[in-house]
């Protein structure tokens, strides 16, 4: 059964070291996501390839299609500072291919962390979805935020020629996949998984 709606199922999936990742809430997120997904550095790599939504278009856009959503907090003791990280992301969850695509925005100041937390996501759907795959999208300009990764943890397998336009000139646009085997068997991956683990109730 292929889901409508945001799953919920994982109330909050917190880390030691303080990473928690938590259901998108409406009232206390929107704004700071649309801000996030409207900044000058986001419009071309993120969704909307340059061309934002207006706030009231915003939320119906975000979460068509959308398997599940997380935002990555790191809990302050100050109370004015915004703990978010990120925005992480899955949809067009297929159960008979038994993929799903991810997305993932993040805060650039805190991008180290948006690394760690979005390790953590592919593992949570690894673990709670009976998964082959997670694909990647985008355009081979933003493959800089990437490369340490390539042919490491993700696999080129789809490159549509001169597709997307952007900074005055066209660009492929790339499909990557996360192996679920490859990436549980991992050793670097899985050292970062089991130190940042979810702790039990």
């Amino acid at each position: 059964m292929v889901l409508t709606t945001v799953d919920t199922s994982l109330a909050k999936f917190s880390l030691q070291k303080g990473i928690v990742l938590r259901p998108f809430n409406e009232r206390q997120d929107f704004e700071w996501y649309y801000r996030l997904a409207t900044t000058k550095s986001s419009l071309l790599r993120w969704r909307f390839h340059g061309a934002p939504p207006a706030r009231e278009q915003f939320l119906q856009i975000v979460m068509s299609g959308i398997h599940s959503q997380f935002v990555a907090d790191l809990p302050s003791s100050k109370p004015s500072h915004d703990c978010r990280i990120g925005v992480f992301t899955s949809y067009s969850y297929d159960p008979l291919s038994r993929t799903v695509y991810m997305g993932a925005i993040t805060n650039e100041k805190k991008n180290g962390l948006g690394i760690v937390a979005s390790a953590l996501f592919i593992d949570y759907l690894f673990d709670t979805w009976p998964l082959r795959k997670v694909y990647l999208e985008l355009p081979e300009f933003n493959l800089v935020k990437f490369k340490n990764g390539l042919g490491k943890y993700f696999f080129e397998e789809g490159r549509l020629k001169d597709h997307f336009y952007a900074y005055g000139k066209y660009w492929d646009y790339l499909t990557f996949a996360i192996y679920k085997r490859d990436y549980k068997d991992n050793v670097k991956i899985r050292s970062v998984i089991d130190r940042f683990r979810a702790l039990e109730p």
